[in-house]
């Protein structure tokens, strides 16, 4: 990241994304991305693209290996992803510990990335910045918040 005239905290939050699928033999071992091109998948943050570092490092791992990741359905928000999935209508990558706050963990089989894929959270301001009260209360609210997703055994 070019953070340029930007302050970054230290990480606030690290996961992992994983692949997930209804479909148990999809998820016997960890999934690469020349797989994960074949298979149907359910992307979310369709409003961010790109733009969303998640969907960005899985499209720069498929352009490295000469594949194209395209979606049968592209979704505004992580729990819907997992909802259409959990009913089959294809496969989703979501970070770990959120689709276990959101309560899909029972329906939904899951596997790590090859290589993983992590995901990091840290807050980023403008250099020199005065913090408003405001946002100082949201950073720490988003802080408890990311803390009590935990991340649930492999299955």
């Amino acid at each position: 990241m070019d953070d340029r005239g930007l302050d970054v905290s230290s990480v606030v939050w690290a996961s992992e994304a994983v692949y997930l699928s209804i479909d148990p033999s999809r998820t016997t071992e960890p999934i690469t991305v020349e797989r994960l091109a074949e298979r149907p998948l359910i992307l979310p943050e369709a409003r961010w693209g790109n733009a969303d570092p998640t969907r960005r490092q899985l499209l720069e791992r498929a352009q490295n290996a000469g594949v194209s990741l395209s979606p049968v359905v592209e979704v505004e928000s992580p729990a819907l992803a997992l909802t259409l999935a959990a009913r089959g209508v294809g496969d989703t990558v979501i970070s770990l510990p959120l689709a276990r706050s959101l309560g899909h963990l029972e329906n939904l089989r899951w596997v790590s990335l090859d290589p993983p894929l992590p995901e990091t959270f840290a807050f980023i301001t403008r250099r020199d910045a005065h913090l408003s009260p405001a946002t100082r209360v949201l950073m720490e609210l988003a802080t408890k918040h990311l803390g009590r997703l935990e991340v649930p055994p492999p299955r």
